[in-house]
């Protein structure tokens, strides 16, 4: 808003990460930026913060919830982006388990408990820690996609945040697993159409795929190998669904960052 508006309206929510482990110093580098208006509250813990709006008094109450909702999501979204994890506003369901014991009716003295069914988003276990450069990553998608037009961010960020929230819903009673993968391949397809010229063909989406990654992902086998990963119709069968669907994100999170600085870098030769 311009000098004539103040600030008037604050919205709070808390975001979760089972993927990265989070330090306020770190943060703050995303508050140093945009902190009057999105701000990134340390909490204390290593795997939630909260978030926290700011709108001015231009924003009616008719339309608070929306444009705090909007912002909201486009902020976590980028954070996603910038760090190739997850972040969403729920812990996600496959930390819960379906029974709480098992018992042994050969050994009554004993009771076994379920193990997790998955360790991590990332799959190794354990956290990693949030850095400087996934801020700096989640800070230039943030500020080059938010001018976009509803009609040229639509077909990326909605399935992108299906994505997230299917993740967050997919637990031990019910599998959403399929549909996110399907939702973050939609997402790094409405990418492509807008960034890269796809035409929206099966038959065309493997040589803009590797047309739009090869700048950064020079190596063709490596390009092989993702995109045989990822593949809309035939996802590579010697992966689990799990490990297909966090690598269709990823590639989602690495175009889409590229893109950004891409754009960014064009703005500075501009001037």
């Amino acid at each position: 808003p311009d000098g004539e508006h103040k600030p008037r309206w604050r919205a709070k929510a808390t975001v979760y990460t089972p993927s990265h482990s989070i330090k306020s110093k770190i943060l703050n580098l995303w508050n140093d930026k945009l902190g009057e208006v999105v701000e990134f509250v340390y909490t204390g813990k290593k795997d939630n913060f909260d978030l926290r709006l700011t709108l001015h008094d231009n924003t009616g109450i008719t339309e608070l919830n929306a444009r705090a909702t909007h912002l909201a999501k486009l902020s976590v979204a980028c954070l996603n982006l910038g760090s190739i994890g997850y972040f969403w506003f729920q812990r996600p369901g496959y930390e819960q388990q379906l029974f709480r014991e098992i018992e042994d009716f050969e050994h009554i003295d004993k009771t076994l408990l379920m193990e997790k069914p998955r360790p991590s988003f990332w799959g190794t276990g354990r956290a990693v820690a949030l850095t400087e450069q996934h801020i700096s990553h989640a800070l230039e998608c943030m500020l080059a996609f938010m001018p976009l037009t509803e009609a040229e961010a639509l077909p990326i960020f909605r399935p992108y945040y299906d994505g997230l929230a299917l993740v967050a819903k997919s637990d031990e009673y019910y599998s959403f697993d399929e549909m996110a993968r399907q939702a973050f391949g939609a997402s790094l397809g409405g990418a492509l159409h807008e960034f890269a010229g796809w035409d929206g063909t099966p038959e065309k989406f493997a040589p803009t795929f590797h047309t739009a990654f090869t700048p950064f992902m020079p190596e063709k086998e490596h390009r092989d190998q993702m995109l045989h990963a990822i593949s809309p119709q035939k996802p590579d069968p010697e992966l689990t669904l799990w490990e297909s669907l966090r690598s269709t994100k990823q590639m989602a999170d690495l175009y889409l960052i590229n893109v950004a600085r891409r754009k960014w870098l064009e703005r500075f030769e501009k001037k």
